[in-house]
């Protein structure tokens, strides 16, 4: 919505500018009749009461005693009360003054009223927008300006704003009086010149939104670079807060109360997200002292401004602000060259465009360089939009770096994970039937690889060899940990289910920084069962879990021994062997599958298992292998219908 507000804004002021070319022809028509001052300022005499006065508009009042002024000769005097509040009146003569006399006035204040011979014709609270400061001036016309006495003219000022000359709340100009169209004009032309003055930083701004969209797109591509989202935050925070600035200064389109917090927040807040950005950036992590004071930055604009708004501190001084701001600009300087120095490559590459930005801030803030710069006669810039033009230039090369360098080791990632997946395929195949079993596997890893594995290895003497495990952790690491136990097993002549456990805990043993879990069965043809169990789930038999001996986790111990257990599978049995990432799935309530449905549906098929933990919500790596011994007819029955090779 913003964008599109800023750019009907540009356009419209941009016709505002076209228009003001016609302003001083029209102030120089004098048509054939009596020559009139058609624009002039009225500086006084005005009369100055300090405070609230009831009847301050009224013509009856004797304001002799009043002090009187001239704009154009006092320097920054102070006429208002505690609460900011004062009455300035004066007469008008009127024979100098046009037919459509009227005044344009633009006190500097949150509000005012304007009484003309007594009545009220303009009030600040009441205008149809917001107006902070009453920029642009209010058209007020004098009706029968061609007759009668001078105009008294009485102007209530409320929340004086300081300034350079003149006395609180009006200055120089403040207040104009002449032709109704030609002031009018001159208004316009005023808005333009505002309009030219403020932009540099308007199109700054611009720039900021711009680029706090693209790096937004760039996090949404990629969500592990957290500083994308942090700078894009810092951006749009610096160039929305700097943007209604803007159009505080040429027309405002917000109230007084939310102006004040949007630039008092925008000024302080903003830094708070650059610590963020520093600590993403340079992969560093925050300590307690960091963090209180990126939320001290956070709070202290809502603190600045309550106190603001319930006159605690009507004028807020500079160093409340240079006490909040100056750490950060010191301090970031400390920390990049700190880590540079520790061999932090990223810090070293941010270093040069905080220098070169908080270097310009530190002079401004301590005053040694002016706070307005001229580019020709319209331009205007302040020196932080100085010190953010050259901060925002600098990094962007260091950006887009990163962004190419991140996006190339992620290629590179992503290859790598491709040729893994094509090589734990190739090891992890799927298991096919032996002679007297049934078989089947589903293997569903939870991210590109996985850390599962499983083998079904047939034995000379008929029996078969299940070996189902996994790798702690996931990923690239934990498939690299699959590849080597799965070589371990190639070349392993043993078929004993404790003397494999044995053998895979010596070769995994200060080769892998975390675990594994595997359980080993072997079946013979005459349905003697053998297993052994390091820290893996327990197989099922016909949808009861079955009992064995315990066992720690290969690869935590030099040597270990494995205690083997003993059972007997009928004909017509299954046996179901699972990983924990079947129990261990979880939906979005945060309840685990657990061992109560796997035991339900351990019956099932390996893909209906597999396929029904991970709709309930996949976790970790899963891992399903059942077996069924075939009864002696179906044996036979295969045997039989396997033809003869003829010599």
């Amino acid at each position: 919505m913003l964008p599109r507000r800023t750019t009907c804004s540009l356009l419209l002021l941009l016709a505002l500018a076209a228009a003001a070319s016609s302003g001083p022809a029209r102030a120089q028509e004098g048509g054939g009749g009596p020559q009139v001052k058609q624009l002039q300022s009225f500086n006084g005499p005005w009369r100055v009461h300090t405070g609230d006065l009831p009847l301050g508009a009224s013509p009856n009042l004797d304001d002799s005693v009043w002090q009187q002024i001239d704009l154009s000769a006092v320097k920054g005097k102070n006429m208002t009360d505690a609460q900011g509040v004062a009455w300035f009146r004066a007469l008008i003569p009127k024979q100098d003054l046009p037919t459509d006399a009227a005044l344009l006035v633009a006190p500097l204040a949150d509000g005012c009223q304007i009484f003309v011979n007594g009545a009220k014709v303009a009030d600040c609270n009441q205008l149809p927008g917001p107006n902070h400061y009453t920029h642009r001036g209010i058209l007020v016309h004098l009706a029968d300006s061609s007759l009668g006495s001078p105009l008294l003219v009485a102007i209530r000022i409320d929340h004086a704003q300081n300034i350079r000359s003149g006395a609180f709340g009006l200055a120089k100009g403040s207040v104009l009086v002449g032709s109704s169209a030609v002031l009018a004009d001159y208004r316009t032309a005023r808005d333009a010149e505002r309009f030219y003055r403020y932009l540099p930083q308007t199109l700054l701004c611009v720039g900021e939104l711009l680029g706090g969209a693209v790096l937004l797109l760039a996090f949404a591509f990629d969500r592990s670079s957290r500083e994308y989202l942090w700078f894009a935050a810092f951006l749009w925070l610096d160039g929305s807060a700097s943007l209604m600035s803007c159009f505080d200064g040429v027309y405002p389109i917000i109230g007084p109360a939310w102006q004040d917090w949007g630039n008092i927040f925008g000024l302080v807040a903003r830094y708070a997200l650059l610590i963020g950005f520093l600590a993403s950036f340079t992969r560093t992590r925050m300590n307690w002292a960091v963090r209180g004071y990126q939320v001290a930055l956070l709070i202290a604009p809502e603190v600045i401004l309550a106190a603001h708004l319930h006159k605690l501190a009507w004028n807020i001084p500079q160093s409340a602000f240079l006490a909040l701001q100056l750490p950060f600009v010191v301090g970031s300087l400390a920390f990049l060259a700190l880590q540079w120095r520790r061999g932090n490559r990223d810090a070293a590459l941010l270093l040069p465009s905080f220098l070169l930005a908080n270097g310009i801030e530190i002079l401004g803030l301590t005053g040694l360089i002016p706070g307005n710069f001229r580019i020709g006669t319209r331009f205007h810039y302040e020196w932080d939009d100085l010190s953010m033009f050259f901060f925002l230039v600098s990094i962007a090369p260091v950006m887009i770096a990163r962004h190419r360098r991140t996006t190339m080791k992620h290629a590179q990632t992503s290859a790598e994970l491709e040729a893994a997946r094509e090589v734990q395929q190739q090891l992890v195949v799927p298991a096919v039937d032996v002679p007297g079993f049934r078989i089947e596997s589903a293997y569903a890893p939870a991210k590109h690889v996985g850390g599962d594995f499983f083998r079904v290895v047939p034995v000379e003497d008929g029996s078969v060899l299940v070996v189902v495990g996994d790798v702690s952790g996931k990923g690239l690491k934990a498939a690299m940990t699959v590849s080597a136990i799965m070589g371990a097993l190639q070349d392993y002549s043993s078929s004993r289910p404790a003397e494999v456990l044995a053998h895979i805990n010596r070769v995994l043993y200060g080769r892998v920084s975390g675990f594994v879990t595997c359980c080993a069965a072997l079946i013979a043809t005459d349905g003697a069962m053998t297993l052994a169990n390091a820290g893996n789930p327990a197989p099922y038999r016909n949808g009861e879990e079955i009992a064995v001996e315990p066992g720690l986790p290969l690869g935590m111990l030099a040597e270990n021994a494995y205690a083997e257990t003993h059972y007997r599978i009928a004909p017509g049995d299954r046996l179901t062997f699972v990983s924990d990432g079947v129990v261990e799935a979880k939906n979005a309530q945060g309840e685990l599958y657990g061992f109560e449905r796997t035991q339900t549906i351990s019956c099932q098929s390996a893909y209906t298992i597999a396929k029904a933990a991970a709709q309930f919500g996949q976790e970790d790596d899963i891992t399903v292998v059942t077996l069924a011994r075939e009864r002696v007819e179906a044996v036979a029955d295969a045997r039989n219908a396997v033809p003869a090779l003829s010599v």
